[in-house]
């Protein structure tokens, strides 16, 4: 449950299109992608 919130709050930053996302938009595709392997592996 817990990998699932984290992944959901970093979907706005994972579409962000505004200012700092050319920074932030590559970490939190890598880590939303690292949680979904995760979640899968445990389920």
């Amino acid at each position: 449950m817990t990998i699932f919130l984290d992944v959901l709050g970093l979907i706005p930053a994972t579409i962000a299109s505004g200012i700092g996302s050319d920074v932030q938009r590559p970490l939190a595709t890598v880590i939303v992608g690292g949680l979904r392997a995760g979640l899968k592996t445990i389920y």
